[in-house]
């Protein structure tokens, strides 16, 4: 076996053994509440009152990316995680807005180019894992959105923040 392969096993491991499981309990903010925006300097939760669309994005792309590579419960995480950010964040225009409340409800309905790059990430990884149309119908609108609204004159660029 390869150093390579061995760090590579270590790794697969350590994530599916530790990380995973983790962010599974201690990330995960309870059934239909997405995930936890940060964690104190002893791995518990912070008492914040926000959650940025971007991290319940991120962590919609972890679990579905470890569903798609066979760890058990990754499924059902990005699934809630995926409907919590769904129901809360995403703009009536085909945008998705900055932070959300802790259970939900919008906080900053602004549009910002990174956070819809996370977004369209784990809308792409939902639909992976899933299968499902609606993901990647969700991944166009927003796409379709940045082009028609974020889009500098002359096609030079995007916008940061709408």
């Amino acid at each position: 076996m390869t150093a390579l392969a061995t760090a590579s096993g270590t790794l697969l491991g350590w994530m599916q053994g530790q990380a995973l499981p983790f962010w599974r309990s201690t990330g995960h903010d309870g059934p239909g509440r997405g995930f936890v925006e940060q964690l104190t300097l002893a791995g518990q939760p912070a008492a914040v009152g926000y959650k940025r669309v971007r991290v319940q994005a991120r962590q919609v792309y972890v679990f579905s990316h470890a569903a798609v590579l066979g760890w058990p419960g990754g499924l059902a995480e990005a699934t809630d995680g995926f409907d919590f950010l769904h129901r809360h964040g995403c703009r009536a225009d085909g945008a998705w807005v900055r932070r959300l409340g802790r259970e939900g409800g919008v906080l900053d309905p602004s549009a910002d180019l990174y956070d819809l790059a996370f977004v369209l990430f784990a809308c792409a990884w939902y639909h992976r894992a899933t299968g499902l149309a609606a993901p990647l119908a969700l991944a166009r609108r927003t796409l379709d959105w940045v082009g028609a609204t974020m889009a500098l004159p002359g096609g030079l660029g995007l916008e940061n923040a709408w």
